[in-house]
């Protein structure tokens, strides 16, 4: 983690804007955006992965409670419409009974089966026996086949000889039930085919059985409905719960009954959320954090070459600059070492160099050259009178008149105190170096003003020549000190 800081700080510092358009469409900064996006996108179908696999799980958690719950509610509610059978057999075996015997029979077979709420014998369709006569005492002489609202079922259930499951519908006593009616068939002896004797009748207490049938534990994890009323199975309408389920059910069962069929669906609650980590804001969180990290990572990897070139670059010109430094700095030391720090002139060993040069070269072409070795006349009183200060500016002043006189491949130097030294090379005779050296004295026959001051000194020269008065330049400064000794003793301001 610490190199990857240093990395990112050292482009941030170095590049400014990392996500200009310009880097950004760079090899490392597209590798980089492509990495994001792909950690992105793995995260996204990673999750969506998950989302599957978790509604896969979920969904066979949720198909094998409602095939339970459809396998409980089949058997419970065939166990009570059997009980038709009981009283066809009960009505066949008989031929005649009292109401109190139906009464005795029916409460016997249907007293350990709960959410049964009458059970009925309608001869020639007319509701003439049942059971719990006291909450169902309305229903008592119902003609059925005279009810517009049910002789349509009842036809077709005499017709079709087989059961007839309506409802739930709105009982006459009150309240709702889902109604099987079973009819009877007798065989006539005297005309030997089945003659219609009337309806078996069951009443079944619907919120009893689905409770009976769990359906209410299965609503607390999930939206519960059941469809089929009239026992039409998917062409029937909703008669427990929300039709919407139908639309994208979790899990679906089929409730099978005698000659009919319900539906039974359930479905996510809503805002119902996937639960664990994969679906909480800290997965993409953390995949978000990963994803950047991991771009500039890549990016600073791929972008290495070049950060290394920037550096080997950043290092060459710190390094150029420090090396022009200390050749400035050489340079300086060198031009104090050879050269007079007031005048800026050439020192004695720097002409001892120049002057050895300037001789070879002249020995080389067989030409002449000329030393004038110069004493300021009254430079000391001056000096002692004025100043150091003041003897110093004037020795400046004295140096930019000589080199004034002189061409420029000539050679002025200080040798000290008040002396310089002229070298006056490029075939220099003798007649030429005592133009040179009237001029030098004419030059300094005028005042000096300096800091409100005005002297007046003078030059004496002496002059040697090569190869006449020496073949070394120590001869020719010897010759030509001494010939200015000369002139010092003529009178000064003059040359010899």
């Amino acid at each position: 983690m610490r190199g990857i800081v240093s990395r990112t700080k050292f482009y941030f510092e170095n590049h400014g804007n990392t996500l200009s358009p310009l880097l950004l469409a760079s090899p490392p900064g597209l590798s980089a955006v492509f990495f994001f996006l792909f950690t992105i996108l793995a995260t996204y179908f990673i999750e969506q992965k998950e989302y599957a696999a978790d509604q896969l799980v979920q969904r066979t958690i949720a198909q094998n409670r409602v095939n339970d719950v459809a396998g409980l509610l089949s058997s419970e509610m065939n166990v009570r419409l059997n009980l038709t059978s009981s009283l066809r057999a009960f009505v066949i075996t008989r031929n005649e009974f009292t109401p109190q015997q139906f009464d005795r029979f029916a409460t016997l077979i249907k007293n350990d089966l709960d959410g049964v709420s009458s059970l009925q014998l309608a001869p020639n369709g007319i509701v003439t026996y049942l059971t719990d006569l006291k909450n169902n005492r309305q229903a008592l002489g119902h003609d059925l086949l005279a009810d517009p609202n049910r002789r349509s079922l009842a036809r077709r259930s005499i017709m079709e000889r087989n059961y007839i499951i309506s409802g739930p519908v709105d009982l006459l006593q009150g309240g709702q039930a889902i109604i099987a009616r079973r009819p009877i068939y007798i065989f006539d002896q005297s005309s030997k085919v089945d003659k219609f004797w009337g309806f078996a009748t069951v009443l079944i207490d619907i919120n009893l059985l689905l409770d009976k049938a769990v359906v209410d534990k299965l609503r607390k994890d999930y939206e519960v409905s059941i469809r089929g009323k009239n026992g039409l199975g998917a062409q029937g309408d909703v008669f427990f719960g929300n039709g919407e389920v139908f639309n994208s059910p979790l899990a679906a069962a089929t409730i099978y009954l005698p000659n009919a069929s319900w539906q039974l669906a359930v479905a996510a609650k809503p805002n119902q959320q996937p639960q664990g980590l994969i679906y909480s804001v800290w997965y993409w969180l953390v995949a978000t954090a990963i994803a950047i990290v991991g771009a500039i990572m890549v990016y600073s990897i791929i972008d290495r070459p070049r950060q290394l070139k920037y550096k080997i670059a950043q290092a060459t010109l710190k390094l150029q600059i420090e090396i022009n430094h200390r050749m400035q700095a050489e340079k300086k030391i060198r031009h104090m070492a050879l050269h007079d720090v007031l005048t800026g002139l050439p020192n004695r060993r720097l002409f001892d160099e120049l002057g050895f040069q300037a001789l070879t070269q002249a020995k080389r072409k067989k030409v002449t050259l000329a030393v004038l070795f110069i004493d300021i006349d009254g430079f000391k009183a001056v000096n002692d009178s004025l100043g150091h200060a003041f003897g110093d500016l004037l020795l400046k002043m004295i140096a930019l008149r000589l080199r004034q006189q002189v061409r420029d491949q000539d050679i002025v130097a200080r040798f000290g105190g008040d002396e310089f030294i002229v070298l006056l090379t490029e075939d220099c005779h003798l007649a030429g170096a005592e133009k040179v050296a009237a001029k030098i004295n004419d030059s300094m026959s005028a005042p000096f003003e300096a800091e409100n001051e005005q002297v007046q000194v003078s030059a004496s020269i002496g002059i040697a020549i090569y190869p006449e008065h020496g073949m070394t330049m120590e001869q020719l400064v010897v010759k030509a000190d001494v010939a200015m000794y000369k002139a010092k003793s003529s009178g000064k301001n003059c040359f010899r």
